[in-house]
């Protein structure tokens, strides 16, 4: 039997990279797994038992929920992401590599690893 680890990441990473538990809250995660049919306008579904082994992982490493004034959907919605992000020149999300936001790696090479060290990052500029 794979370790919920192991399931999250084979799981996410399927389509994007598997974005760390740590930058959601809790009431984050029980709202993006209860959609995921239609996650993000793509049928992402899962069986139960998937989804329970994803969930307690998720739920034991999540952000702690009294950080946050709601449960947003999309890391890119945080304070902290607006705030680590807000210096980011516009030029930046015109460049056809960068895509948006969410395309973490692009930036940060070590976002597969949860790496997002400001001296990892690599300049699109």
């Amino acid at each position: 039997m794979d370790a919920p680890a192991d399931v999250w990441k084979r799981e996410c990473a399927a389509c994007h990279i598997p974005y760390p538990p740590y930058m959601l809250p809790p009431a984050s995660w029980k709202k993006l797994l209860q959609g995921l049919s239609h996650h993000f306008d793509t049928d992402a579904s899962l069986s139960d038992a998937e989804i329970q082994t994803i969930s307690a992982y998720l739920l034991k490493y999540a952000a702690n929920g009294k950080y946050f004034d709601h449960a947003p959907l999309r890391i890119t919605e945080t304070d902290r992401f607006v705030m680590e992000h807000k210096s980011i020149p516009p030029a930046v999300m015109k460049d056809k590599a960068m895509k948006s936001f969410a395309n973490c790696q692009t930036c940060h090479p070590g976002a597969e690893r949860e790496s997002f060290e400001e001296s990892d990052l690599e300049s699109l500029e």
